[in-house]
């Protein structure tokens, strides 16, 4: 007896990554007088030692 082939099925793919820090939800940041890149990069990309990452950020002037 011959079974017929299976069908395949459909895999959608993968849903895209839901941003979950500020900075990945693409927001903006206007810097006072005082700040610290340290104390930005805590605040928006999860720790003071992250700062030369807002440092290559682009910037709006």
């Amino acid at each position: 007896m011959t079974l017929p082939a299976p069908v395949p099925t459909p895999v959608e793919p993968p849903a895209p990554a839901t941003p979950t820090t500020p900075a990945e939800q693409g927001c903006t940041h206007t810097v006072v007088s005082g700040e610290t890149l340290s104390a930005i990069a805590s605040r928006y990309v999860g720790g003071e030692g992250r700062h030369p990452e807002i440092y290559a950020r682009p910037t709006r002037h």
